[in-house]
């Protein structure tokens, strides 16, 4: 009776064990990933889009800038 017991209740230990396991590797994965959320917001929906050039700008500063091709002209 004992030795029953003490099977189920590691039995059920281990199973809990393994389930915190797997919540605790899974969830920081999904909220990176973004299956889930993470509660970070942006102010405003434009500022996903601000980005900064780097090559444009380092090319107008340069000599190279005259041969750069533009599409948008």
């Amino acid at each position: 009776m004992v030795t029953q017991r003490l099977l189920v209740f590691h039995g059920i230990t281990h199973m809990f064990m393994a389930t915190s396991l797997a919540m605790t590797v899974t969830m920081p994965y999904r909220r990176l990933t973004g299956y889930a959320d993470n509660g970070l917001r942006w102010t405003t929906p434009a500022d996903k889009l601000k980005k900064f050039d780097t090559t444009s700008h380092f090319e107008k500063a340069t000599i190279w800038g005259r041969f750069r091709v533009r599409p948008e002209e």
